[in-house]
């Protein structure tokens, strides 16, 4: 079972990716109502581009299962590390 402070390390990873691959990962976390917002954009974000193509994932961070859900959506797009 992952934790909070499981999913908050991922998403560190994913920021770090962010630097080195031409993915893009998007966070919006909403302290005040416990949402976090995940954006993942397969070949990148651009300002110019008509269809940027993501996937998201919107959770509760109060909620034990969505936790899960958003790391593994989160593990699974990463770039392996070698």
């Amino acid at each position: 079972m992952k934790t909070l402070t499981d999913l908050m390390q991922l998403i560190t990873k994913a920021i770090q990716q962010n630097e080195q691959y031409q993915n893009d990962w998007f966070f919006n976390f909403s302290g005040h109502v416990h949402q976090l917002d995940i954006k993942f954009y397969l070949t990148g974000w651009e300002s110019n581009r008509e269809n940027n193509h993501y996937e998201s994932c919107k959770i509760d961070l109060s909620n034990e299962e969505e936790i899960q859900e958003a790391y593994w959506f989160i593990k699974t797009k990463l770039k392996k590390e070698i």
